[in-house]
């Protein structure tokens, strides 16, 4: 019985981890990303884009 109750409770645990470790990736991607596109130099014309490329 109490190895039964053990179980659950690690069971348990194990998935809410599982839940935050995920939950924090994802924010971090997308902490990530808005960073990126927040710090990248702007580029006005469609001209610049491309004089950008060929550097």
């Amino acid at each position: 019985m109490k190895a039964e109750q053990a179980a659950v409770v690690a069971k348990s645990a194990a998935t809410q981890g599982a839940f935050y470790g995920a939950l924090a990736l994802i924010l971090g991607a997308l902490a990530g990303f808005f960073g990126g596109r927040l710090g990248a130099p702007k580029l006005h014309t469609l001209a610049d884009a491309y004089d950008a490329r060929r550097v």
